[in-house]
């Protein structure tokens, strides 16, 4: 008989002599698996939340009422030249009184009045420099340039949002390890359990000159086919789930299926590797 045969018939022979136990192996990964793909579909979400609202943030630099009409073009291309900004356009008085009217409805400004509503800059900037960092140095680079006491936009809504984005992928990471640990400490004892289950006929084996590796290679196999099929359903249920909830207006963000595979693939090593400390103390 070869290596192979014998392999594929101890493995058949345990997964037949034990089908609750594999069944349950089964559920028990896949659960575990659906729980952390959910937190990394959920992490991934977020964060193209994150970036989606963060992309349409504005500044907008207001032009002190001492600078001169003829220089606020220059200070215009002057404020384009900084690294980062994507676009700039300029907001003159009558643009700002046209604004006005159409959020309130009513011109407040008579006619014959001087126009005393400021001039601005409306910039926005490229997605690498869409950080509080970034944008700190990018209002210090605008001081310089335009002399403007008065600069906004949501600094202290983005600062808290990157450190909840921190904490939330903080978090995340050490859920995850977590659910992985305890996915291979379910693995190893549900392969212990089953090896213990054929303990005589192991012994025997060990007894005739069988290799321990060749003993033990069924139970690596056959953990390595309960975390990879855990792992596949798991993502199934989640790809399912995700076309179930196509109503929310929330777009729900899946990994890349080049990642999808790689996970795959790596919770095969992991349940190799379970396999075999599954079976390992039955073989000392």
């Amino acid at each position: 008989m070869s290596r192979l045969t014998f392999v594929l018939r101890e493995l058949g022979r345990t997964a037949l002599r034990n089908p609750g136990t594999v069944l349950s192996a089964t559920m028990s990964l896949t659960l575990l698996f659906v729980l952390f793909n959910m937190f990394w579909v959920a992490s991934r979400t977020v964060d193209s939340l994150y970036q989606s609202v963060v992309s349409d943030l504005r500044m907008e630099v207001f032009v002190p009422d001492s600078t001169a009409d003829s220089s606020v073009m220059l200070i215009g291309s002057r404020i384009g030249s900084i690294a980062g900004i994507r676009s700039v356009s300029y907001v003159s008085r009558e643009s700002a009184r046209e604004e006005l009217l159409q959020m309130v409805g009513v011109d407040l400004l008579a006619s014959d009045t001087l126009n005393p509503l400021p001039r601005s800059f409306v910039l926005t900037f490229e997605h690498q420099y869409l950080t509080s960092g970034h944008l700190a140095d990018i209002e210090a680079r605008l001081v310089e340039i335009t002399g403007a006491t008065q600069i906004q936009y949501g600094r202290k809504w983005l600062e808290s949002t990157e450190q909840t984005r921190v904490v939330v992928r903080r978090v995340g990471l050490i859920i995850g390890f977590f659910i992985l640990l305890a996915t291979v400490i379910s693995s190893t004892n549900n392969i212990r359990l089953m090896s213990r289950a054929r303990a005589a006929g192991l012994q025997q084996m060990q007894l005739l000159g069988a290799g321990s590796w060749m003993i033990a290679m069924p139970f690596v196999l056959e953990g390595a086919i309960l975390c990879g099929l855990g792992s596949a359903l798991a993502w199934g249920a989640i790809i399912y789930g995700r076309g179930e909830l196509d109503f929310i207006k929330i777009a729900i963000s899946l990994p890349a299926t080049k990642d999808i595979i790689v996970f795959c693939l790596m919770t095969i090593v992991l349940g190799a590797i379970s396999g075999y400390y599954g079976v390992r103390r039955l073989l000392d």
